[in-house]
């Protein structure tokens, strides 16, 4: 009877111990380039970036890049369960874009992307 009584008291204590969650790609709800895919040179594009159900004891932040170099980044306040910011970002010169919204907290990192292109 001791015995099963130890037993559900740490089967009870095993359940309530509470895991620290990192959040996964499904974080990430939408990366998208406002408007259409193909923008002139000179145009501003706007990008787009939500992310929903972080955990909010993680210090995470969103990361904006371009051809996998970092244009932008933002703190994911503490506060916040999703986020949805916009950046804008004015291309230099013509041609295929690559656009990657990630989360990362500095030894993870998760990505989605959208591209677009510039023309003359």
């Amino acid at each position: 009877m001791k015995r099963r009584l130890v037993l559900i008291f740490m089967t009870i204590l095993v359940g309530c111990i509470e895991t620290n969650p990192e959040p996964n790609q499904s974080n990430i709800s939408d990366v998208s380039v406002a408007g259409f895919s193909v923008k002139k040179l000179g145009e501003e594009v706007s990008l787009f970036f939500a992310v929903e159900r972080i955990p909010k004891r993680n210090k995470w932040i969103m990361v904006w890049k371009i051809n996998g170099t970092i244009v932008h980044q933002e703190p994911i306040p503490k506060n916040n369960v999703s986020i949805v910011l916009f950046h804008r970002y004015k291309p230099s010169s013509t041609g295929q874009y690559l656009y990657e919204g990630c989360i990362s907290n500095g030894s993870s990192e998760f990505c989605n992307g959208d591209s677009f292109s510039v023309i003359e």
